[in-house]
């Protein structure tokens, strides 16, 4: 688990963390220093919290009350928690909380955070962060840098890029059943396009550009229509 940070974070990228629909609030059974180094949290029954296997997960302590504090754990054994921590951070204090210390009969309970609330607000709303599915008649009217669409309609994988659609993948070769024969390319040029300096480009015609698009080759570069 070394170098995920206990906001949730690894290397400035949204960290995997674990669930638990039937972990029931429950109560410390010894209790918690306020320090960074108390790392071991003791329950009366952790039995159906996360285990930590596929990530870190979040409790509250003192929920409601002054010594509230949430912690990043970063592993379940039996009714044995053990903190979050890397040496350079600490799951102790998370989430806007204070590291305090807590008495033993004080209620433990598993949470979704607000480190998690607002990861999954930022992806939803951040159209670059998700594959958004549409059809070349769909896609988005004002995309903004970097989003990325599924071109259903085209099968094709497209980036906003530079003011303009482009794609980043594609069905390559196609057939019938499990054959690759077939290279297809449209009839029509639509946009703009210069080819990549360095490279040269095949397109299979007849082929029509239309009025107003500039096809540019590059100095040392060579499109080939067959």
């Amino acid at each position: 688990m070394a170098g995920y940070y206990a906001d949730g974070v690894r290397g400035g990228s949204v960290m995997r963390r674990q669930y638990a629909g039937g972990a029931k609030p429950t109560t410390l059974s010894a209790p918690l220093g306020g320090s960074t180094a108390d790392l071991i949290i003791s329950g009366t029954d952790f039995s159906n919290y996360p285990t930590g296997d596929v990530g870190p997960f979040f409790i509250v302590i003192d929920r409601g009350f002054v010594a509230e504090e949430k912690i990043l754990c970063l592993s379940r054994s039996g009714n044995t928690i053990t903190v979050f921590n890397t040496g350079l951070d600490n799951g102790r204090g998370a989430d806007g909380t204070t590291v305090l210390a807590h008495s033993t009969g004080a209620t433990v309970e598993h949470i979704y955070s607000a480190t998690d609330a607002d990861e999954a607000n930022l992806h939803v709303n951040t159209p670059p962060s998700h594959i958004t599915v549409a059809t070349s008649a769909t896609r988005p009217a004002s995309p903004v840098a970097n989003q990325t669409i599924l071109q259903t309609d085209t099968s094709t994988l497209l980036s906003f890029i530079g003011g303009a659609w482009v794609e980043i993948s594609g069905t390559g070769a196609s057939g019938a059943g499990v054959d690759k024969v077939f290279w297809e390319n449209d009839l029509t040029i639509t946009t703009s396009y210069t080819l990549t300096t360095g490279k040269n480009a095949g397109t299979f015609g007849p082929v029509t550009i239309n009025s107003g698009v500039t096809v540019t080759v590059p100095s040392g570069s060579v499109w080939s229509i067959v």
